[in-house]
């Protein structure tokens, strides 16, 4: 598809594109509206998984809609190895992922296959060499799974995921996204005089009380959503 069409898909659902964008963040946008209206309305994941995904939801039960003047099908997969890490909150993310064929071919003929998962990284203040994060923690996944919500540990912080199976005990990599940084979960010490009103005190007291919604990971939040081997994060090195 030309670029030119691409915008006009990007307008007709209303995302947020500049015209300097190139063909390649275009379709990426465009593919992640539709993956979280499609994938979240076939319920791949499991129910608690489901519930915290409501959230976040577009629009659970409309599919992506184009026009009859310009129907632009979009293909479900794109053939290619790679997973997209995006920020929601100060205590969830979101990774989309696609494994090319010729990959699935490799994973599912190795007979010491033992399993397909994600691994988030917490890189904040470390220039990663993917071996040397703060810490570490695996989420099992299925290779018919394409995308996650992830509650993260902590708020303002960064995080890279990386989609990994194991064999034999052995790591292999299949794929790392992109950086991403998590939010404060409070409101900015910082308040400058010229925006001091008669009302600054209530505005911040209620959105203090907007912040405090918020949940950090815990042993208390059900899994599959996020995996602790020994309930404990894993420290490189260890």
């Amino acid at each position: 598809m030309e670029i030119n069409e691409l915008k006009k898909i990007a307008e007709m659902e209303n995302l947020d594109y500049s015209e300097e964008d190139s063909r390649d963040i275009l379709i990426d946008l465009i593919w992640e509206a539709y993956t979280e209206r499609l994938e979240e309305k076939r319920g791949q994941d499991n129910y608690t998984v489901q519930v915290e995904e409501t959230k976040y939801t577009i629009t659970q039960d409309v599919e992506l809609e184009v026009s009859d003047e310009a129907d632009y099908p979009l293909p479900a997969r794109y053939n290619q190895t790679r997973i997209i890490f995006i920020t929601r909150d100060p205590f969830w993310a979101y990774a989309y992922w696609e494994i090319d064929e010729n990959t699935i071919k490799t994973i599912k003929a190795d007979q010491d296959f033992e399993g397909l998962y994600l691994r988030v990284h917490d890189i904040k203040l470390i220039n990663f060499d993917g071996t040397n994060s703060n810490f570490y923690f695996d989420i099992p996944v299925l290779l018919s799974d394409r995308k996650w919500y992830i509650n993260v540990p902590h708020a303002n912080s960064v995080y890279i995921i990386e989609l990994s199976y194991s064999s034999r005990g052995e790591r292999k990599l299949i794929a790392r996204s992109n950086v991403i940084s998590t939010p404060r979960e409070d409101i900015s010490s910082v308040i400058d005089e010229e925006w001091i009103s008669p009302n600054t005190d209530k505005i911040i007291d209620m959105i203090r009380k907007d912040f405090s919604s918020f949940h950090p990971a815990s042993a208390g939040i059900p899994q599959r959503i996020i995996s602790f081997i020994s309930s404990s994060y894993i420290p490189y090195g260890s």
